[in-house]
């Protein structure tokens, strides 16, 4: 019985996480109604889009960690299609969150420094770009991260393949090529520029991924943007 997978503890969790997605779903409802009253903000997209994704990544993530982890093995049920589409869900959802402060801090940046070459661009073509690159990023990011099955930090996802007892395999070659490259096999001479083409898409991935997880970026943004302002 499914029942028997569930103790109190993941009841309460559940109980719980339902209560916080309740409290973030009217926060973001919120947010959305104000931004949709004031659209002569320039960052007014870009709120919309984090708010709107963030639901959904919550919808879709509580339950299916709780269901994950309450039925070993997944994909015995459901594919294993559902599984990789889930990772990319979450890891979307998650890449969204990360960026988006440091997307909103590139804006200020160019709106208030460069406010002079913005007007020349356009203030409505700056917009499009970034609420553009809002979803583009990350859909990178966790494309790139799905192909190659790099999934080995996420349980609900390795439970779902019934593989979280499964460690990822070490990558030889030292340190850089564990934080640069993917964990993907080369099978042989006929695949070897496939494999090298696929390689520089994880470089990318990992150098994007990298900027967006640092603050430094955004410490630079702010620094510049507070002493346009003292100016």
């Amino acid at each position: 019985m499914i029942e028997s997978y569930f103790s109190t503890e993941i009841t309460v969790n559940i109980i719980i996480q339902s209560l916080a997605f309740v409290i973030g779903l009217f926060i973001n409802i919120k947010v959305v109604s104000v931004c949709w009253r004031n659209r002569e903000t320039k960052t007014w997209k870009i709120h919309i889009a984090y708010s709107v994704v963030t639901t959904i990544f919550f919808a879709f993530d509580l339950p299916f960690v709780t269901i994950s982890n309450a039925i070993p093995n997944l994909s015995m049920y459901t594919g294993e299609w559902f599984c990789s589409f889930s990772f990319f869900v979450i890891n979307y959802g998650i890449n969204v969150i990360i960026a988006n402060s440091l997307i909103l801090a590139c804006m200020k940046y160019i709106y208030i420094v460069h406010w002079d070459k913005a007007m020349r661009f356009g203030h409505e073509k700056i917009q499009t770009v970034f609420f553009i690159i809002t979803f583009a990023l990350p859909f990178f990011i966790a494309g790139v991260a799905t192909i190659t099955n790099d999934f080995d930090s996420y349980k609900a996802v390795k439970n779902c393949f019934g593989i979280q007892n499964q460690p990822k395999e070490q990558q030889n070659g030292g340190v850089w090529q564990r934080l640069f490259l993917c964990n993907i096999p080369n099978t042989g001479a006929e695949s070897y520029i496939g494999h090298v083409l696929l390689q520089i898409v994880c470089v990318s991935r990992s150098i994007v991924s990298y900027i967006l997880t640092t603050n430094l970026p955004e410490a630079f943004f702010y620094y510049k943007v507070f002493k346009t302002m003292r100016r």
